[in-house]
């Protein structure tokens, strides 16, 4: 299973501040402009539920 979260920021000013990645071969979308976020796998075993109450 695969998680992700994303954010999008914005200045004071208004403007929409991106993250531009490294053009690096090896990574995923090298040289790419997008939103700051992060994706991971769960080990199978993870509960994305929470006990708490």
């Amino acid at each position: 299973m695969r998680q992700s979260v994303a954010a999008i920021l914005i200045s004071t000013e208004g403007e929409i501040i991106l993250q531009e990645r490294d053009n690096k071969p090896g990574i995923a979308q090298p040289g790419k402009v997008n939103n700051l976020g992060v994706v991971w796998k769960l080990a199978k075993n993870h509960s994305t539920q929470s006990s708490e109450k």
